[in-house]
């Protein structure tokens, strides 16, 4: 989504935007459509449809976007209960990390099968374990895992 793309085409635009979507899990097939549609905006000056992001925040974080980001001292600092809802099949949340973040307490995990990791929140049940986390707020004790 960073870089500036025109798309003349729908099926090209749905091509890409079902390739950021990958990591999503298993979705009803309305949800890739409905992503992609509220992603992209017509755009007059470039006779077809670009990506609705603002560039001025790309730009504000592009340098800091090429260097991994330390937010451990950060981290110890959080007062409240957190949720953390991530795919089981995450390339980028290690469990070591989870176990990082487990040692300052407060925390609730949610595996979700058979998804990379970002998630759709489309899935009734899935919302359902997170409005159970969000109505009481104490950790769960341990993790969940949703299938």
């Amino acid at each position: 989504m960073a870089r500036r793309h025109v798309f003349h085409d729908l099926a090209e635009m749905l091509r890409r935007s079902a390739a950021a979507e990958r990591n999503a899990g298993p979705v009803p097939d309305a949800v890739p459509l409905l992503t992609a549609h509220r992603r992209i905006r017509w755009s007059e000056d470039e006779a077809g449809h670009v990506y609705r992001h603002d560039l001025r925040t790309l730009l504000t974080y592009g340098n800091e976007a090429g260097s991994a980001l330390d937010l451990r001292d950060d981290w110890q600092t959080v007062e409240c209960s957190v949720l953390p809802l991530g795919g089981a099949l995450s390339d980028a949340a290690s469990e070591e990390s989870v176990e990082r973040m487990r040692r300052r307490g407060g925390l609730s995990v949610i595996h979700a099968a058979e998804t990379g990791h970002t998630p759709e929140l489309s899935d009734g049940a899935l919302t359902e374990r997170i409005m159970e986390w969000i109505g009481d707020e104490r950790p769960f004790g341990d993790d969940r895992f949703h299938r």
